[in-house]
């Protein structure tokens, strides 16, 4: 489902993903994208996963992006099977 978000955004790192990923999903909102997220914090594999099916496939007109906190030994990982456009680390 990755593929059909006209941005992708990882935020990894140590600290401080959950605040920037909040920070940065209203500011993108604000903006007027449609932001999908994985805000429950569930950052591995499984919330991710979760995270694509739960928003769907968005409708090719919208301003959409997929913000996703992941969770730093999990995005070599989830690299191999979604290429985000940008990758923000803490």
């Amino acid at each position: 489902y990755a593929k059909y978000y006209k941005k992708v955004i990882f935020i990894t790192g140590t600290n401080g993903k959950t605040t920037v990923q909040f920070a940065l999903g209203k500011v993108l909102e604000s903006a007027g994208y449609k932001v999908t997220g994985n805000f429950s914090g569930s950052n591995m594999l499984r919330g991710i996963a979760t995270t694509l099916l739960a928003g769907g496939i968005p409708h090719e007109d919208t301003n959409s992006i997929l913000l996703c906190e992941v969770e730093e030994a999990t995005m070599p990982k989830l690299t191999k099977y979604i290429h985000p456009d940008m990758i923000i680390v803490t």
